[in-house]
């Protein structure tokens, strides 16, 4: 009898054995139990936005030139701008940029008619009208652009031609026409427009030379030769430059047709020309014996601001510029192609999930630890008892090693801090989970005035696009990712919580670095699949 009972013993020891070693090899994993994940898209497809293609054309262009991120954040009068729609009524545009030698004459012109008002309101009364190609010392070409050319200069050139300088918002509705297109001749750039080494001689190429730069609708140069003056719609006196030109680097950024800058309207640059539009039908002769050529632009419905579906740029606008690494970090993992879709729990771990961890004999075993998990140590959180009293809040108290252990148990991992960013930002669309400012009461965070974390979903405002919620306060979330500096390592932890002010704190780029063993009432986790 007893030799049955020590042979079933060692058959019991036995089974075990091997399931603790089929359990290493497979990865025994909780079935039993609802994480409650909602899919994160984290590729450059998101199906919602087929219907954008611009808006996404547009993020992709400005995602590749991050390192222009001081540049960009200039442009922070568009990103700002909630676009709307416009009609463009019929009109017609010169086809090229006014040359050397109509601005010549335009001057010449001047001179003997000096009782002509075309002033701009504000402009110095004793303005002398020239370019300082005037005298082509630059190039020696007359069908070259004029350039060094004021804003006075070409706003009285387009009124005394019986036309004006194109708005700012108009300007953009030409180049990018009714698809919304990058850049003048379409959604790829097209480096003709830069022949020379040399950027005077690229600013000083007679029009049309590169045909395949014109827009389908046969306008030449609108995006390299020279950049373009244009005048705001509501205030005259507010000049904007627009388009490329032979200097500016890198031309791909420079050349979109939805950025543009304000200049000062005495301001003159090598680079600068301009053209005029004339509503309703071009005059034909100017007055200084010169004959328009111009494209006629057929009335239209159009949307000003930057393409529809665009979403990098609402978060350049509010970003801080130091946080230009991170933020380059979060837009290329999306961007990536190889990058797979993740499934994120909808709600931070809870205790009673964790209470499941807790009970598995395979994690006491140690089985789902990290490789350099210390010895001895303990997954059991600080004052667990008491937080077993509501079962339902976030378990929090945990240290990295035991938020990976658990994402492990779970068949799953610790998001990256671009995965997170991305899924707190609704794939890239908003700075905060709800949306791009920050709302006081929205989110669990110190604006609440709480004592502890607050039961999942309570705040209904702290939500992304795809149901994921809390992720802007409540408690801040350990990553997978780690931060290596002066011979150590820190992990690091996203998102605000209740001890936080959450203008900050609730950011996507906000973060927290601290050591692995760290474990606070405010820190926990949530697994991503």
């Amino acid at each position: 009898m007893k030799k049955i009972i020590a042979c079933g013993g060692r058959s019991m020891m036995l089974i075990a054995l091997l399931l603790i070693l089929l359990a290493g090899f497979i990865k025994i994993h909780p079935l039993l139990i609802d994480f409650e994940i909602e899919e994160v898209a984290l590729l450059d497809g998101d199906k919602r936005l087929a219907s954008r293609a611009a808006g996404r054309l547009f993020d992709q262009a400005l995602i590749q030139k991050l390192r222009h991120f001081e540049y960009i954040k200039s442009f922070n009068h568009l990103f700002n701008h909630e676009g709307r729609e416009r009609y463009l009524e019929n009109a017609a545009i010169d086809q090229c940029e006014v040359s050397q030698s109509e601005f010549k004459k335009f001057t010449q012109w001047k001179k003997k008619n000096k009782n002509i008002d075309i002033f701009l309101p504000g402009q110095p009364y004793d303005w002398k009208f020239h370019s300082n190609t005037e005298k082509h010392l630059i190039s020696g070409r007359l069908e070259a652009p004029a350039n060094g050319v004021s804003y006075y200069d070409a706003y009285a050139y387009c009124r005394a031609a019986g036309g004006r300088l194109p708005y700012s918002d108009e300007w953009v509705a030409v180049a990018a026409g009714a698809g919304q297109r990058l850049y003048p001749w379409g959604n790829e750039f097209n480096k003709t427009g830069w022949p020379y080494i040399n950027p005077l001689l690229n600013a000083s190429q007679r029009c049309g030379l590169h045909e395949q730069t014109d827009t389908e609708e046969g306008i030449s140069d609108l995006g390299h030769n020279v950049s373009e003056w244009a005048q705001d719609r509501d205030n005259p006196i507010v000049a904007t430059i627009h388009g490329g030109n032979a200097y500016n680097k890198p031309y791909k950024l420079y050349s979109l047709n939805h950025l543009y800058r304000y200049a000062p309207p005495d301001y003159r640059s090598p680079y600068v020309g301009f053209r005029c539009i004339y509503d309703g039908e071009a005059p034909g002769r100017l007055p200084w014996n010169v004959q328009t050529k111009t494209v006629n632009l057929k009335a239209r419905k159009y949307r000003t601001g930057i393409p529809q579906g665009a979403n990098i740029p609402g978060l350049i606008a509010r970003l801080p510029v130091e946080q230009i690494d991170q933020i380059q970090r979060i837009l290329r993992r999306k961007e990536k192609s190889d990058a797979a879709p993740i499934m994120l729990m909808k709600h931070e771990v809870s205790r009673a999930q964790y209470a499941f961890f807790l009970a598995d004999p395979l994690v006491k075993l140690g089985l789902y630890a990290d490789t350099e998990e210390p010895l001895n140590h303990s997954y059991l959180p600080n004052n667990w008892n008491q937080q077993m009293q509501n079962p339902e809040l976030p378990v929090t108290q945990v240290d990295w090693w035991s938020a990976y252990a658990f994402a492990n148990w779970a068949g799953g991992r610790l998001p990256t801090t671009e995965e997170w960013a991305l899924a707190a930002s609704s794939n890239g669309r908003s700075v905060y989970p709800w949306g791009q400012d920050f709302v006081a009461g929205y989110a669990a965070t110190a604006e609440s005035q709480l004592k502890q974390t607050a039961s999942p979903g309570s705040f209904a405002e702290d939500k992304t696009q795809e149901g994921i919620f809390d992720m802007g306060g409540n408690i801040s979330e350990w990553t997978s990712s780690m931060d290596v500096a002066h011979g150590g390592y820190t992990m690091i932890v996203k998102g605000g919580n209740y001890m936080l002010p959450g203008r900050k704190s609730a950011r996507i780029d906000f973060e927290n670095k601290v050591p692995a063993n760290y474990r606070s009432p405010s820190i926990g986790f949530r697994v991503a699949f």
